[in-house]
């Protein structure tokens, strides 16, 4: 027994480490299915937004119609995200203060479990910029109001 442990110790001290290279393509292949999704939605985003304003002034007649219209500034921005189908385009509108709702770039979602798993909760939360790996700078006195899908 104690031959045994020596010659797998001493095996085990024989390996060599992974080039670069590898772990280089084996973190490519890991963040390949986010690329993907990016590259997807970066060329829809553009065209989709043209529409924002318009999208924007619907969404407030509905609200106005209902006589929940907020007297705050309002915007569409795309949404983010982690979870759910993040292939899909979504967008939000958002509203609060004007100086506030100019700073929002997106809307970051981030979906979770909680208790146990026994709860699922969605966050969405407006961000003035999403930095790598994918931590956004909150911008605070902004709600989101609608969700728009295609």
């Amino acid at each position: 027994m104690g031959q045994h442990g020596a010659a797998t110790g001493g095996a085990a001290m024989n390996r060599r480490p992974l080039p670069y290279s590898m772990l280089i393509a084996g973190a490519a292949l890991l963040l390949l299915p986010w690329l993907v999704r990016i590259a997807v939605l970066a060329k829809s985003i553009p065209e989709d937004l043209e529409n924002a304003a318009t999208l924007d002034a619907s969404i407030n007649a509905s609200l106005k119609r209902e006589g929940l219209l907020s007297h705050l500034t309002s915007a569409v921005v795309p949404i983010v995200g982690y979870g759910g189908n993040a292939s899909t385009l979504r967008l939000a509108q958002i509203d609060g203060p004007a100086a506030a709702v100019d700073r929002v770039r997106a809307v970051l979602e981030i979906d979770g479990e909680a208790n146990g798993e026994h709860w699922q909760f969605t966050t969405l939360i407006p961000v003035a910029s999403i930095a790598d790996g994918g931590r956004g700078r909150r911008v605070d006195g902004v709600g989101v109001t609608a969700i728009i899908t295609k």
